[in-house]
């Protein structure tokens, strides 16, 4: 982004390699959650059933378990969630690889911050 103040670093200094593993990581993630959702929705369609009603993720397991199509279906929002989170952390080691300090408390922050609110459930 460019403006008034904000000038943007020539192609050359941004790091590729980040530039290019991120959206592949993203569209991956994107991909398969979407993939396992539309499936538990095919699934549950021709079970001809009705579902049992709604579910929280702790009850993955369980529903996994039982062979329910609604744990296929949650362990796609799993993944859709835990995309970002993989994106941060993949941004993480790539700034531990480069031992650039700011990048990495920077980033260990963001990582912190969106585990807790996963798992605080306000996300």
């Amino acid at each position: 982004m460019t403006g008034p103040g904000l000038v943007a670093p020539p192609l050359d200094d941004r790091p590729q390699e980040l530039e290019v593993r991120i959206p592949k990581l993203l569209r991956a993630g994107l991909l398969a959650s979407s993939a396992l959702m539309a499936a538990g929705l095919v699934w549950l369609a021709f079970r001809g059933a009705p579902p049992d009603g709604a579910f929280d993720l702790v009850d993955l397991g369980r529903l996994l378990a039982a062979a329910d199509p609604r744990g296929v279906i949650g362990l796609g929002m799993l993944l859709l969630l835990l995309t970002p989170l993989a994106r941060v952390a993949a941004s993480l080691l790539y700034f531990a690889r480069q031992r650039d300090r700011l990048y990495i408390a920077l980033t260990a922050t963001v990582l912190c911050t969106l585990v807790a609110a996963v798992a605080l459930g306000t996300v």
